[in-house]
C-alpha cells in the first residue's frame, strides 16, 4: 500500500461515516413521518366515527322535535297527537323520548311501561 492510498483511506473513513450518519438520519425521519401519517389516519377515523354519532343524534333530535310539535297536553294527564288523536304517556315521552300509548281507564289514563296512572279531571 502506498502512502497515497493510506492518506486516501484515512480521509475517506470520516466521509463514509458522515454519509452513513446522513442516511441513518434520513431513514429515521422517514420512519417518524410514517408514524405521524399513521397517527393522522387513526385520528381521521376517530373523527369520522364521532361525526357519524353526532349526525345520528341530530336526526334523533329532529325527529323528537317534530313529534313534540304534533303533541298537545290533553286533560293535564297525557299527550294527545294532533294528527292521529292517540294518547301517550307524558312521563315516558319527557323522560326517554319514547311514545308509549296511555290507555284510558274509568277516571284517567294508565301507562303500562312506567306503571303510572293519571287522573283526567
Amino acid at each position: 500500500m502506498t502512502t497515497f492510498q493510506i492518506i486516501l483511506a484515512i480521509i475517506a473513513l470520516p466521509l463514509v461515516s458522515v454519509v452513513i450518519e446522513k442516511l441513518l438520519m434520513a431513514f429515521w425521519k422517514w420512519i417518524r413521518r410514517d408514524r405521524k401519517v399513521k397517527e393522522f389516519i387513526e385520528r381521521i377515523v376517530q373523527l369520522e366515527e364521532k361525526i357519524k354519532i353526532q349526525e345520528q343524534e341530530l336526526v334523533q333530535h329532529k325527529d323528537h322535535k317534530r313529534i313534540q310539535e304534533d303533541l298537545e297536553i290533553y286533560r293535564q294527564a297525557v299527550y294527545k297527537s294532533k294528527s292521529t288523536g292517540e294518547t301517550y304517556c307524558i312521563a315516558c315521552f319527557d323522560g326517554s323520548g319514547k311514545l308509549i300509548h296511555a290507555v284510558h281507564q274509568n277516571t284517567g289514563y294508565y301507562c303500562g311501561i312506567c306503571d303510572k296512572f293519571r287522573c283526567s279531571y
